[in-house]
């Protein structure tokens, strides 16, 4: 496993800060591959699936980073946007658009 993340590296030109950094990605990708491995071995998809250059992301991290969403911890009181909080349809609108 670890010839295949150093291929890994080497292929998607990553670097990391430090050695405990890369081994902690390390562990990130061990779990990735032994994923990707256990369900393409299983068969039991019409697909298969790769190892791309996310693979030393955890969820949360690519999540932050890929797709803009920004988690609100928890306690926080920042607004969170619209809600529908004490609505009634008076009977003359009867639907929402």
């Amino acid at each position: 496993m670890k010839t295949r993340h150093e291929k890994w590296i080497m292929e998607h030109g990553r670097t990391y800060k430090d050695e405990a950094e890369k081994a902690r990605r390390f562990e990130v990708f061990k779990a990735i591959v032994d994923f990707i491995d256990r369900t393409n071995a299983a068969g039991e998809k019409n697909y298969s699936l790769g190892i791309s250059k996310f693979a030393d992301l955890i969820t949360d991290e690519f999540t932050t980073t890929y797709t803009g969403f920004k988690p609100v911890l928890a306690g926080s009181k920042k607004w969170l946007g619209f809600k529908y909080e004490n609505f009634t349809l008076s009977d003359d609108d009867q639907e929402v658009d």
